[in-house]
């Protein structure tokens, strides 16, 4: 009996001297096999590295290392806020945005028209492509025109619209002046086309900056001279913007747009200021093909903010001012 029991007990022994063997044996071929892993990545590393520096060398060998852009705290929380993709966006409200940065509003009252902005210069050039600049210089002019948006509030009012759509190739109809468009592929647009016609590509315009706030009644109070071009701009993303100065009709047969192009159009609070939306729409239809879409953001003429007259409150209201009865309440509704 004891003999069994001792046999039993050396036979129970050899077993887990086994079984440890063949877990460390296992342990040493997972460590190997982990090892041979990190060596294949820091080997692909250092080649894509080493790339990159012969690629950086053949294009600007005097080319200092580039510095972070540094946002805002604000911007970031725009940047990080709202749907991550475009099937989110059936499901989210739209948030309260200020008026939007329309060059040319038309009026759809018969009775009052907002204030007319300044005309568009008779000597602008046409739709034209951004030239080709070095590209030391084009990221220099891209850290400038990204410092002076952001300051100016377009990425922590505008960068929510975009963060859905990254990856998208769109067609913003109504873009006023550009900043739009840099906001757009700084949230990851892969290719943004601006129609707008009442931009200048060569000249500085009257734009809307978001951080000055308006006094009531007169909205050219927040309108300032912006500092770059829309050519500039188109040149400093390398190909990225593209800022069409005209409409559809005038456009058409130019090649600047081409059916299928977009995967997604936008007008943000554009649609207020058309004296004939259905023009625009089929215009729109001609460029975008079955599954792509169309997005927009719109205020109704009656509402507070979208006829840009006073009253912009409810407080202030003037019920003894005849041009303030014309566009204080919803007359579409009568």
């Amino acid at each position: 009996m004891n003999c069994t029991v001792r046999r039993a007990w050396r036979m129970l022994a050899v077993a887990c001297l086994v079984g440890v063997f063949v877990l460390k044996q296992r342990e040493f071929r997972s460590m190997l096999a982990v090892s041979s892993r990190e060596a294949a990545a820091d080997r692909d590393i250092a080649t894509a590295q080493a790339a990159s520096l012969n690629e950086a060398e053949v294009v600007d060998d005097e080319e200092p290392a580039e510095q972070p852009l540094e946002f805002s705290e604000e911007t970031l929380a725009a940047h990080n806020a709202g749907p991550d993709s475009v099937e989110e966006l059936a499901d989210e409200p739209d948030p309260p945005l200020s008026t939007a940065e329309v060059s040319s509003p038309v009026s759809q009252s018969p009775t009052a028209a907002p204030p007319a902005p300044a005309s568009k210069p008779s000597s602008c050039p046409g739709p034209m492509k951004a030239p080709a600049i070095a590209a030391g210089e084009a990221k220099a002019l891209q850290k400038k025109i990204l410092k002076t948006t952001e300051s100016w509030g377009y990425f922590q009012e505008h960068g929510h619209q975009w963060r859905p759509l990254k990856g998208k190739r769109v067609l913003d109809v109504g873009m006023g002046q550009g900043p739009l468009g840099v906001v757009a592929i700084s949230m990851g647009i892969e290719n943004y086309v601006g129609l707008d016609p009442a931009i200048c590509l060569d000249k500085r315009a009257m734009t809307r900056h978001k951080k000055v706030k308006k006094v009531e009644g007169k909205i050219a109070s927040a309108y300032q001279l912006f500092p770059y071009t829309g050519l500039e701009m188109m040149t400093a993303f390398g190909g990225k913007i593209t800022l069409l100065p005209g409409t559809f009709e005038t456009l058409q047969g130019t090649g600047f747009l081409q059916r299928g192009a977009f995967d997604v159009a936008t007008l943000w609070s554009v649609t207020e200021h058309l004296p004939d939306n259905h023009l625009v729409f089929k215009g729109i239809s001609d460029y975008l093909e079955a599954g792509q879409v169309l997005r927009i953001h719109h205020h109704n003429y009656y509402s507070w903010d979208g006829h840009h007259m006073p009253p912009r409150t409810p407080s202030s209201f003037d019920k003894s001012s005849a041009s303030q009865q014309q566009v204080a309440y919803w007359r579409h509704l009568q």
